[in-house]
């Protein structure tokens, strides 16, 4: 079983996009299923995302999607807290632009022993710099990193293994 975390984005995504909403529905049936192929996680901090949303009816169908698809939601802990500010700091060090929630989403995903985080954000959480930060933090500490996978990376991802 693959067990992935979609980014706040992935959601965002969706309700612009018919391909993007088709990948959230087949999660969503996956769901149902009682031998999983696809476990999606989600994350309080992309829950809070969502419900930051100050859009009242986007907010309530971004909720309504993210309930539909995921299958547990990451609490955040004290370990998933200094992990995610460990990141930051060696980011903000670097000089690698990305935000605490990216580091907190990457940290959850990590601590849920997550193999994949899907996401569309290149210029911050998906960048080289980024990756090579959290690879080298995870590295010392004895933790797995997930692969990153863009939207389109996944939608192609999904076609070779046979969903349409």
């Amino acid at each position: 079983m693959k067990t992935m975390l979609l980014d706040t984005n992935i959601y965002g995504l969706a309700l612009e996009r018919k391909d993007v909403a088709s990948i959230l529905v087949f999660f969503a049936n996956e769901k149902q299923k009682e031998r999983k192929d696809y476990f999606i996680l989600g994350s309080k901090i992309i829950s809070d995302e969502i419900n930051a949303n100050p859009h009242r009816e986007a907010r309530n169908r971004l909720n309504d999607l993210y309930q539909i698809v995921i299958s547990g939601e990451i609490k955040i802990t004290q370990n998933i807290q200094s992990l995610a500010l460990a990141y930051f700091n060696e980011c903000k060090n670097r000089h690698v632009k990305i935000t605490i929630e990216d580091c907190q989403i990457v940290a959850s995903s990590c601590a849920a022993n997550a193999g994949f985080i899907v996401t569309n954000n290149r210029k911050t959480m998906m960048s080289q710099k980024s990756i090579e930060v959290f690879i080298s933090i995870n590295q010392k500490k004895g933790v797995k990193t997930p692969k990153f996978f863009g939207y389109e990376m996944l939608k192609s991802f999904l076609f070779r293994s046979g969903v349409s």
